[in-house]
């Protein structure tokens, strides 16, 4: 199974009757995001952050191998806590990224920009699609520019891991007719604990900040924490105790010999980072262990 995190839940829970994993205490559960603090803002004329973010910002990075138009490989900087800080405090992962905002001079002249009207006459002033393209940079460049004559306000997203909790999962709603797959219903909530977590890790950032050097650091209250990063995780979490999770540590449901869950619903915890080159990585790994007993190659 590779069908995503709440769908291979799903489709393991509606096949559970009589199954091997029918007795799990972990299908379904674990369920994981990635929620976003935004309480936090930087004001700042550093030239490390203004006008383009520097390393915090997308830049490019050399070009993909074997890639015969070398394509541009992009990167950005975050800042994070030591991980010896976070095991003696027990708290989980997290991570601090910049984010740039729109001044009134950039907003000013993308509307420009992008003014049906401007563009039409774009067109006809100047065929070439590069010299637009390049004009438009221009445009765009000298308007950010602006902004190094003056202090900038910088969003900082601090992005959170949430541990695993039973309660938060992926249980079935009643079928809507026979031979037809139940569908799934998400239960998931922040509770006290993962908030008060937030807090001491966002009191962390704002120290770190505050003596870098930077700039002044603000916060505003916080609301709900904005769980829609759709970086989903658990449901069929992978431990080597049966009564743990639900798959072992080569993906394989406990009880069964030839049925794999892939994905990033094997993850027992989800870390603060996008999952995809982790769930990859353990695609790769799958494919490793399944080659001798396929008599294949691997993808």
């Amino acid at each position: 199974l590779a069908a995503g995190t709440i769908e291979n839940a799903r489709l393991l829970l509606a096949t559970a009757d009589g199954a091997a994993w029918g007795d799990s205490e972990w299908l379904g559960r674990g369920l994981m995001e990635h929620p976003i603090d935004r309480s936090m803002h930087l004001i700042t004329r550093s030239p490390l952050l203004t006008p383009d973010l520097g390393v915090f910002g997308p830049h490019r990075w050399g070009s993909s191998r074997g890639d015969a138009e070398g394509a541009a490989v992009w990167r950005m900087a975050r800042l994070g806590i030591a991980a010896d800080e976070l095991r003696a405090e027990s708290l989980p992962n997290a991570s601090l990224r910049v984010r740039e905002p729109r001044g009134r001079a950039e907003a000013a002249a993308q509307a420009v920009l992008e003014a049906p009207t401007a563009r039409s006459w774009g067109r006809r002033l100047v065929p070439s699609v590069r010299a637009r393209r390049l004009i438009g940079d221009t445009v765009r460049g000298a308007a950010r520019g602006i902004r190094r004559f003056r202090a900038t306000t910088l969003p900082l997203l601090v992005d959170l891991e949430q541990w695993p909790h039973p309660d938060n999962r992926v249980v079935l709603e009643p079928p809507t007719g026979p031979d037809v797959l139940p569908e799934a219903r998400v239960r998931w909530r922040w509770t006290a604990e993962d908030d008060a977590r937030r807090e001491l890790l966002v009191d962390r950032f704002v120290d770190a900040v505050r003596a870098s050097g930077w700039g002044r650091v603000t916060r505003t209250p916080q609301g709900p924490v904005d769980p829609n990063a759709h970086h989903h995780a658990g449901t069929t979490r992978m431990h080597a105790d049966p009564e743990s999770g639900v798959v072992d540590p080569d993906l394989c449901v406990h009880g069964t010999e030839n049925l794999y869950v892939c994905g990033a619903s094997v993850f027992p915890t989800s870390g603060a980072l996008n999952p995809t080159l982790t769930a990859l990585a353990l695609t790769l790994r799958l494919a490793d262990h399944l080659e001798p007993q396929s008599g294949g190659s691997a993808p």
